[in-house]
């Protein structure tokens, strides 16, 4: 009898039949801008615990989501959110800001000192976090939460909210794997032709922006060997481990506001741009951005193309070997004025959850129509 309850067990948990076999994916929040003190971090906290049950509802509910995602079971979402808190980090200089601003409180007419206020708080972060010191520590940290889930076994899903779309965006740029060293060396006609003959001698694993950079940054060829030689080992402390990031969703995002760079047809830009384009397509990773169109802050990402057509525009023929894709969609409303819609997504959890799931769905038969 024992022995047919240990089979019987087994037999469940299989891979096959899947019950004690699911990886975990966790959705993983991040804040924006003006949420530096207790209140505001409260605000916030309570907000993702009331939208995190919704999303993963909405996610589960979707034929499209269950094969393409969740891969028919395979993988199930985390029945708790976590999530990234950085504003804390910005908030001795916002307290400086608004000190600095109660100087004119007395001087300045009422409605002039309203705006600077409004201005100050919803743009200090914005601003605060793009400076590369202060990014590299908000990456490093977040970085740090990703490994700590996937040490755990679980993926990621990243969840941008307004600045927060930044560290994220960030985040993928700067610290996920999609340079293949060889491959980079041999490309890129200002690299040294000594530098060049020793990387492909010695074969490197896939890494990132950031640990390449460790290795570049000398122009003595004994150190780029010495730095070299630790690639590997630099690309397993600061990259996101392969498989790690299944998506991004940012909402209420500025992004194009503040990276207006990611227009520029600079080669380099454009180099690593195609690379991104392909880790994600050939990952299965997805990249949604999702504004409410009453939100004055959230701004389009892009126009949405097929991978079809970032080949022809970039004259290079992306992979087909994977179902990822960026989409970008600010038409859903939120039901609220302008001046209210950026702070709305909380209140409107169930339409916003909707939102999400339905644009993922779109994004999906958008790029690949016939399947």
């Amino acid at each position: 009898m024992i022995k047919k309850i240990i089979l019987i067990l087994i037999i469940l948990c299989s891979p096959h039949l899947g019950c004690c076999a699911q990886d975990s994916i966790t959705f993983l929040y991040l804040n924006g801008s003006n949420t530096n003190d207790q209140s505001t971090y409260e605000w916030y906290t309570n907000g993702i615990k009331k939208l995190h049950p919704l999303m993963k509802s909405n996610f589960e509910k979707s034929e499209i989501i269950q094969k393409t995602f969740l891969k028919d079971g395979l993988y199930a979402i985390e029945q708790e959110p976590a999530v990234f808190y950085w504003g804390d980090k910005s908030a001795q200089q916002l307290e400086f800001v608004k000190s600095s601003l109660n100087i004119t409180k007395g001087i300045s007419p009422w409605l002039a000192y309203k705006v600077r206020e409004i201005l100050a708080t919803c743009l200090h972060d914005a601003i605060w976090v793009q400076k590369h010191k202060n990014m590299e520590v908000i990456l490093n940290n977040l970085h740090e939460q990703v490994k700590k889930q996937t040490d755990a076994g679980k993926q990621v899903v990243l969840f941008g909210y307004s600045a927060g779309s930044f560290v994220t965006t960030e985040y993928l740029f700067a610290r996920t794997p999609y340079i293949k060293v060889q491959t980079f060396f041999a490309e890129h006609a200002n690299v040294p032709e000594k530098e060049k003959a020793y990387a492909a001698k010695h074969p490197m694993q896939d890494t990132c922006v950031d640990a390449l950079t460790s290795v570049m940054q000398h122009d003595d060829f004994g150190l780029f060997v010495e730095n070299y030689d630790k690639l590997d080992t630099t690309t397993k402390d600061m990259c996101a481990p392969k498989g790690s990031l299944r998506g991004i969703v940012n909402y209420a995002s500025p992004l194009v506001l503040f990276y207006s760079d990611l227009a520029s047809k600079d080669y380099e830009l454009t180099y690593f741009r195609r690379l991104i384009y392909e880790y994600i397509i050939e990952n299965d990773i997805f990249w949604l951005t999702v504004n409410y169109r009453e939100d004055p802050l959230g701004f389009p990402a892009s126009k949405n193309l097929t991978p079809k057509d970032v080949g022809e525009l970039i004259g290079a023929k992306i992979s087909d070997s994977g179902r990822g894709f960026v989409y970008s969609d600010s038409e859903t409303s939120a039901h609220r004025t302008f001046a209210g819609a950026h702070m709305s997504y909380w209140s409107t959890s169930k339409n916003f959850a909707k939102a999400v799931v339905k644009n993922y769905e779109k994004a999906f038969e958008f790029n690949y129509e016939d399947e």
